[in-house]
Order: structure tokens, then C-alpha cells, then sequence
């Protein structure tokens, strides 16, 4: 104790910090990145400043923030040494051995088959999991393991949890938190932790810690949708595409096609994903339409491609259907049955330069070879789109012909822009009591001609027009351009 004239001052030696190491995943294998954590180091007096690692190959590196990332190169076992230091500069250090193997192979007799990341439409939390067993005998999962490489969520398998029963080629299906997730379809398991919104990598192991299926998706997820259109979320499932075939390959995964689906959420919303069911992509099979209705709003995502459309989709009032940029829309006619989108409420088909939306007839084949695109309800666009072959026209023997045209508008307004309208039979365009706005678009070779009474808008028999103005309509039209079109427009406004 030192005395000045009328105190004393207490000299108290620092006490030392100490030093706790932790890693993930705790199975590492080559090249993969491992966390490195040292946030529950502590000490008593002071603050933790510094953090020094020795990796045990050669590599160290200093930091101020208490986790950091690593990986090694070849397969051995790596004494790393971690030391912190404290706002005094005392240090204290603590040791762990980290065993590094080869890269495993998994086994796929069971797959995680579907990953609800986003959740659901109710809400963001409601997360789940499907899994699938590959085989053609139950598997016991007792004691395996589905955890993600950084702790969260982390699931073990057990009877006091759930069944732990995969039959035959079926499914298992694991809910977040409680079994209202999917309020039709029970859970097999209820887990608890959320997963990223911006990816995870995901490993599934069996009792003795056989790797069986492994998806890495941790610098972003394959595929899933979580898009606000207006006031609503539209969130749809990552489906596996085939499970037989490695889950680190981006390309055997793809969004929910939002017409294969299955089950409600805790609001009654439609589930737009497949738990418990076959996925919507399985191979590829359900790209092939018939006669489809979207209950709520759904997304076309540019990773399928094309979906091929026979008969009519319906987009039912107070409902949105959006559409990526590069999507081919084919549409398939027989002789009686036209196809097309009625759409009721919005349609919003929005391309971009380079990657256009098209709408045509399956196969390109030829002016007439479907429908229309039908408008009756508000704020829908057609923004770089390529509309054509379309204008199918039925012919009843003794009745009257029904033609109309390909993009129809009726009694409400859209916003057609940056587009072709091309090669369509009847009418390009048809306008009935509508301002729609149309810009910057290009229609091209209208004129087809076809040969049934009455023989259409245009004046004379046969003729096709590019854009035909019926009722009352008003629309507002700006740097459009007609190449070879048998009329532009009729009558002229």
C-alpha cells in the first residue's frame, strides 16, 4: 500500500484473461471453412483486446474479433493454439487438436429432398425440412444428426421426439418450433433454430457419423423464393430435382413451380412448396400445365426455363402472378380448345434487355397455334415480352366463329412497354373500353389471314390489324413501330 499525505492508494495486480477454443463443424474434411471461435473467452478485471491463432500449419494470423475462418489443405491432425491478450497486455493461451480428413463421399440413402428456408406465408419463422429415403426399406434414423456447419439449427433424432421411422421411398418431415408450421400435414420431428436467409451448409449423419447427404449452400441458397409482391410475401421451397444425384450440385435444385403444392400454414395459405408429396421438379415433370389455377400470389422463376401451358391458367381476382426475366411460355391448342391466361387479377410479365418474356405457341408452330392473354383486372404489365402466334380462332360449324385477338384488354388499363407483338392471327392487340399505355414496342408481320365468317375487326375479309380499338378506348400510345403488318391500326384514332 503506497501513502500519500492524506490516502492510500490499493495496488492490485491484473489477473490473467482466459482462453476457450471452439470450432465447426466439428467433422472438418480438406479445403472446407472452418469457424473458429473463441467468444467465450473471459476475463475477470480487464478486456480481451486480441486474439493471436497458431492454425498448426504454418499459417498464423492476429485479430481483433473473437471468430475467424481457416481451412487446410491436406488431411492430418493440427495442434492449434489460440492467445489472447488483454488491455494490460497479459496473455493466457489455450490449446485443442482439430483432426482434418479426406473429403467424404455421402451414401444418399437418405436426402434432404426440400428446404422451406424462407418459411411460410404466415410467417418468415415457420421453417421446414423434408427429407426422403432413397430405398426400398424403412430406415431407423435414431441417433442421426442434421446440422448445419455453423450450430444453428442443430436436430438429433429421437423416439422422445418423434417417430424415427422413413418408410419405404417416403418422406419425413421435420417443423420449426411447433406443428402448426404446416397445420394440415403433421410433423415426423419439431426442431428448434432458424436458418440464414442468405444460406447454410447442411449435413446429414447417421449414428456412427457416416456422412449420408451434405448441401452446401453457405455463400447462398440454390434456389427458394422470399419476394414481397405489393403487400404480400410469396415464399416458395428449394425442391431437389432428383434425389439420386449429389445435393452440393446447384443445378439438381430448383424453386417450386407454385402449381404442384401441398398443405396450408398456420394462416390457411396455400403452402407453396410439396412436404410429404413428390417435389413440383422431380425430373422435370410437372412443367406441363393443364388447364392450371394459382390460388394466391406465385412467381414463374427463370430457372425452370419454360413451362408449357394447355388449356387456360387463371389468375383470380386480388391475386399476382410474376414472371422472371427469360421465360418461355408455350402454349398448347387442340382443334375445340384454345389456350391461353385469363387473367383477373394481375399479371405482371417482366423481362429484361437480352432476356426477354415469350409468349407462343408450343413449338413456335404457327400464327393461331393458341390463345390470348386476357386482361379484365388493374396493374398489370407487360414489360419486355414477345407475344406471338397467338389469336387462336374456333370455328363451329353452323355457329358463329369465336376470334378475338392475342393480347385482349378489356374494361381496364395495363402498361404494355419495351416489347414485340409479332405473327399473330385476328388482332395483335385488342383494345374494348381501355387508356392502356403502349410504348417503345414493336409490332411485326400481323397479317396473317384467315378464312371463316365473319372475318374479323379489320376492313375487309380476313384481315388481321395490329391493334384494334373497340368501345370507348382512349389509350395512349409513344414510339411504337409497324413492320409488315397487314393494318396498324383500326379504325384509325
Amino acid at each position: 500500500t503506497l501513502r500519500t499525505q492524506n490516502q492510500s492508494i490499493q495496488l492490485s495486480q491484473n489477473q490473467l484473461p482466459s482462453a476457450q477454443i471452439f470450432y465447426l463443424p466439428v467433422n472438418p474434411t480438406i479445403n472446407q471453412d472452418i469457424i473458429f471461435d473463441a467468444s467465450s473467452s473471459t476475463d475477470p478485471d480487464n478486456e480481451i483486446i486480441g486474439y493471436i491463432w497458431d492454425f498448426g500449419d504454418g499459417i498464423i494470423s492476429t485479430s481483433t474479433e473473437a471468430t475467424t475462418t481457416h481451412s487446410y489443405s491436406s488431411s492430418s491432425d493440427f495442434l492449434v493454439i489460440l492467445t489472447v491478450f488483454d488491455n494490460d497486455n497479459a496473455t493466457n493461451s489455450a490449446t485443442t487438436t482439430i483432426t482434418i480428413s479426406d473429403l467424404e463421399t455421402p451414401t444418399l440413402e437418405v436426402v434432404i429432398n426440400e428446404i422451406a428456408w424462407m418459411g411460410t406465408k404466415a410467417s418468415d419463422d415457420d421453417e421446414w425440412i423434408e427429407l426422403y429415403n432413397n430405398t426400398t426399406s424403412a430406415i431407423d434414423i435414431s441417433g442421426w444428426t442434421l446440422q448445419a456447419v455453423d450450430g444453428t439449427p442443430s436436430v438429433t433424432f429421437s423416439t422422445s421426439a418423434g417417430t424415427t421411422i422413413i418408410p419405404a421411398n417416403g418422406f419425413y418431415l421435420l417443423e420449426r418450433t411447433d406443428d402448426q408450421t404446416i397445420s394440415d400435414i403433421g410433423a415426423d420431428q419439431i426442431y428448434t433454430g432458424a436458418m440464414g436467409n442468405n444460406g447454410e451448409k447442411l449435413e446429414l449423419r447417421d449414428a456412427e457419423n457416416n456422412l449420408i447427404d451434405i448441401i452446401d449452400c453457405s455463400a447462398g441458397w440454390f434456389a427458394g423464393r422470399n419476394q414481397k409482391i405489393g403487400e404480400n410475401w410469396v415464399r416458395m421451397s428449394m425442391e431437389r430435382i432428383n434425389p439420386e444425384i449429389q445435393g452440393n450440385d446447384s443445378s439438381n435444385w430448383i424453386t417450386n413451380n407454385g402449381f404442384a403444392i401441398n398443405g396450408h400454414d398456420l394462416e390457411n395459405n396455400f403452402i407453396q412448396g410439396t412436404p410429404k408429396a413428390r417435389n413440383s421438379s422431380y425430373n422435370f415433370s410437372y412443367n406441363f400445365l393443364t388447364s392450371p389455377f394459382i390460388f394466391q400470389d406465385t412467381i414463374l422463376t427463370q430457372e425452370w426455363g419454360s413451362y408449357i401451358i394447355r388449356g387456360i391458367l387463371t389468375i383470380p381476382e386480388n391475386v399476382t402472378l410474376f414472371i422472371e426475366p427469360g421465360l418461355k411460355i408455350e402454349f398448347v391448342s387442340e382443334y375445340y380448345f384454345s389456350s391461353g391466361i385469363e387473367i383477373k387479377g394481375t399479371l405482371k410479365a417482366i423481362g429484361e434487355e437480352g432476356s426477354p418474356i415469350i409468349f407462343t405457341s408450343k413449338g413456335d408452330s404457327f400464327s393461331g397455334g393458341w390463345g390470348f392473354l386476357r386482361f379484365s383486372g388493374p396493374g398489370s404489365i407487360l414489360d419486355s415480352v414477345t407475344v406471338k402466334y397467338g389469336g387462336y380462332y374456333r370455328f363451329f360449324w353452323l355457329a358463329p366463329p369465336v376470334a378475338q385477338g392475342t393480347v385482349v384488354i378489356e374494361n381496364t388499363d395495363i402498361v404494355i412497354r419495351n416489347s414485340i407483338i409479332e405473327d399473330n392471327l385476328v388482332t395483335g392487340v385488342w383494345l374494348s373500353n381501355s387508356n392502356s399505355l403502349i410504348e417503345n414496342t414493336i409490332f411485326r408481320n400481323n397479317n396473317r389471314e384467315y378464312g371463316y365468317e365473319p372475318r374479323g375487326p379489320g376492313p375487309g375479309n380476313g384481315i388481321t390489324v395490329a391493334i384494334f380499338l373497340g368501345g370507348s378506348s382512349s389509350p395512349i400510345f409513344s414510339n411504337l413501330t409497324f413492320e409488315g403488318n397487314a393494318v396498324n391500326i383500326y379504325p384509325t384514332p
